[in-house]
């Protein structure tokens, strides 16, 4: 079982990788709770760095119905979920 900080820092990776491979400005993330959670309390700080140098908007969206480790990542614009394999 992976540590909700190494969760956290693959789902902010992932977030990196949705943004290179759709060019989309805004994206919307489900993902579990606890990680939201996380997310915005411990590592805002990355968030937000992660949103500036990319000229990027995140949106969080907790889903407690989410496996812990499993997250999903959306075009805001076209309501798209964007693949990474």
């Amino acid at each position: 079982v992976l540590s909700i900080d190494t969760i956290a820092i693959d789902l902010l990776r992932a977030i990196k990788k949705a943004h290179r491979k759709s060019r989309k400005r805004r994206l919307k993330v489900i993902a579990n709770e606890r990680i939201v959670s996380y997310l915005l309390d411990e590592k805002s700080n990355l968030l937000s760095q992660l949103e500036k140098s990319m000229n990027l908007k995140i949106r969080l969206q907790g889903d407690e119905d989410v496996h812990l480790e499993d997250y999903r990542i959306f075009a805001e614009d076209t309501n798209c979920e964007i693949y990474l394999d």
